[in-house]
């Protein structure tokens, strides 16, 4: 079973959060595995066109347009998306994100200078 493996710099910041779509995802790695995998980090992903289904851990997710699908770290997935018009964006973010950053008071200004410098 493969396990992904978060890149703090993988959207082109040394920031412990990525926002990527699905175009940059594309450019680094397959993402949607037909395969069951884990990841070490969290997903957020945010759909704007979708079509198809998640298997996460038990669960069947319908995936559709404009949902939104929250992964935690280490749980098993599965994808069977139909790629062609897929547009999303999605967050990736260890568990120390949480830690760190939710403490910080400049959070919200860190967190939007990413997803601006990322856009």
């Amino acid at each position: 079973m493969q396990l992904m493996k978060f890149n703090k710099t993988a959207c082109g910041v040394d920031f412990m959060l990525n926002v990527l779509d699905e175009e940059q995802l594309a450019a680094l790695h397959p993402y949607f595995f037909a395969q069951p995998h884990r990841g070490d980090c969290f997903e957020i992903l945010f759909f704007e066109r979708a079509q198809g289904t998640l298997y996460l851990g038990e669960q069947k997710i319908v995936l559709q347009d404009n949902c939104l699908v929250f992964i935690s770290a280490f749980q098993l997935k599965r994808w069977d998306v139909q790629t062609e018009g897929l547009k999303f964006k999605v967050l990736f973010f260890k568990e120390e994100f949480l830690h760190e950053f939710f403490a910080d008071q400049l959070f919200t200004y860190r967190a939007c200078l990413n997803f601006l410098v990322s856009s």
